[in-house]
């Protein structure tokens, strides 16, 4: 889950867009494209979570929306709160994971320093927070997340 300066940047940020570009206003709402932006974070789009650039992030989640059309296909029952969703790849129940399972697979799946990285990117601290916290270099955080990344894809089959 992302912390509520990030949720808000990245509404403000979703404003501009849509202001810029008001023709996507016709394919998708605030909400959606919001919500697709968490989506792109939790994912962990070009290796980071919270450390990628916003307005990257939102235009790749306006990208996004606009491969389908969001209404039918994209399945957005959720909100930026809730964390997670099908995020237009089906629309199936079964896409949905509760926050509580990912609380268990954390604790059973990863080992400890695993979830510390972990609980502390969800807390919307960076790669280089977590590096200086613990005395070591962004870039050793930043294979450790991959390899997270890597079992994430592995338990939950997502690419």
């Amino acid at each position: 889950m992302l912390d509520q300066t990030k949720l808000n940047q990245i509404n403000q940020v979703a404003k501009l867009f849509l202001s810029d570009n008001p023709e996507q206003l016709r394919h998708y709402s605030l909400d959606d494209l919001t919500n697709e932006t968490v989506l792109v974070y939790l994912e962990g789009y070009g290796g980071n979570k919270t450390d990628g650039d916003t307005k990257y992030a939102v235009s790749h989640a306006a990208e996004r929306l606009s491969r389908v059309n969001c209404q039918e296909m994209t399945g957005h029952d959720f909100t930026a709160d809730e964390g997670a969703s099908p995020s237009g790849r089906r629309n199936t129940e079964d896409d949905f994971v509760n926050q509580m399972e990912i609380d268990d697979w954390v604790e059973t799946k990863l080992d400890p320093d695993q979830q510390f990285i972990v609980n502390h990117l969800v807390a919307g601290y960076t790669q280089e927070d977590i590096a200086a916290k613990v005395g070591l270099s962004q870039q050793t955080i930043s294979l450790r997340v991959a390899a997270i990344q890597e079992i994430v894809k592995e338990d939950f089959d997502v690419n």
